[in-house]
């Protein structure tokens, strides 16, 4: 296996709410896309977001949410151009994949847990 430059060896295939299309986000700040029937590229963009992203990405109810080793969760749209909808820096180191559960997304800090979603 032979990496780029701004690659690392944690990147993380998601199948997100893409017809025929697996999503790597993180390959350094750079998320990409691409078609996993023809091996075409979608999209190959960065996100804007020091640092690499070591937690794998997770999606749900189409967006995607990436977060950075730096502390910021970027929130994309799942499709077949990424569009960026939200850069939320928590201010601390982020390892680990963030949960979905009953509609919140629950981010692991390296010293808080947050939950963002709506509240029951």
């Amino acid at each position: 296996m032979s990496l780029g430059k701004n690659s690392t060896p944690a990147r993380s295939p998601l199948a997100a709410l893409v017809p025929r299309a697996a999503l790597r986000g993180n390959q350094g700040s750079i998320a990409s896309c691409d078609d996993a029937q023809i091996g075409k590229m979608l999209y190959r963009q960065g996100l804007e977001a020091p640092g690499f992203f070591y937690a794998s990405p997770v999606a749900a109810n189409g967006n995607v949410y990436a977060s950075s080793y730096s502390g910021v969760v970027v929130v994309f749209k799942a499709g077949d151009h990424c569009q960026v909808l939200a850069r939320n820096n928590l201010g601390e180191q982020i390892v680990a994949t963030p949960a979905l559960v009953d509609g919140r997304v629950y981010v692991l800090t390296e010293g808080h847990l947050y939950a963002f979603g709506e509240t029951q």
